[in-house]
């Protein structure tokens, strides 16, 4: 278990961070009148996996394996806390409502993250020399 920590750390507290953030009632957010960007929780879904994608690959590729199998991996994953997340917000708590325009953020922002590591890989394949 320690060395499962010890490989995953970030992953791990950027994980927890979604899940406390995504379960505080909706009084305990901050009110922005400053940024006045229609439908900007989605943007922040869409970021946060997006980065916890991107956290996810690296921890995987670089210390683990170098299979195609962590981009499924990642995927899951990522889906599978969004779609719990979700479930949790409709149903635990009384001040959220589930969404499901914040759970096709969070799909998108993982495929997208998903992708430009990919990209990310192989242009550092092709023009960093070894």
């Amino acid at each position: 278990m320690l060395i499962f920590i010890k490989k995953f750390w970030l992953s791990i507290i950027w994980t927890i961070i979604i899940i406390v953030f995504c379960s505080l009632p909706s009084s305990n957010l901050p009110r922005t009148s400053i940024i006045n960007i229609p439908h900007f929780d989605k943007i922040l879904h869409f970021g946060i996996y997006f980065i916890l994608s991107l956290i996810i690959l690296y921890e995987l590729k670089i210390k683990t394996s170098k299979n195609k199998m962590v981009f499924i991996i990642t995927g899951l994953f990522s889906f599978t806390l969004g779609l719990l997340i979700e479930i949790e917000q409709q149903y635990l708590i009384s001040s959220r409502t589930g969404d499901l325009y914040d759970l096709i953020a969070d799909i998108l922002g993982t495929v997208i993250g998903i992708i430009f590591f990919q990209v990310l890989i192989t242009v550092s394949r092709k023009y960093i020399v070894k």
